[in-house]
């Protein structure tokens, strides 16, 4: 029995993938994640091509309880208004409301 994970985690190793060169490991992992129900967003920031990878709606599916898994973080401000504004969404947070006194809910 062969185990897939590592299957696939050989054949990203072997791939000399070094930024911005990515040597086709996203789309490998494009092409392996997607029959399982994953979907893909291939974005550009500067000569870096990134991948999102996205799997559920965000909402709980009816009779299922599942709902969108996290598979990564971004952290810089630059990359999350990239990311933002290429999924057509606003890149701006929304303001800050008032701080609350001590015992306000």
């Amino acid at each position: 029995m062969k185990n897939e994970t590592l299957v696939l985690a050989k054949a990203l190793i072997a791939r000399p993938s070094i930024t911005p060169a990515d040597e086709g490991c996203q789309q490998l992992i494009i092409h392996r994640l997607t029959p399982l129900g994953f979907s893909s967003e291939v974005f550009a920031c500067g000569d870096v091509t990134n991948l999102l990878i996205l799997h559920g709606t965000g909402r709980a599916t009816p009779g299922s309880g599942r709902r969108r898994r996290n598979t990564a973080a971004a952290l810089k401000r630059p990359v999350i208004e990239k990311i933002l504004t290429h999924l057509g969404l606003d890149p701006q947070p929304p303001p800050r409301g008032p701080a609350r006194e001590i015992g306000q809910h």
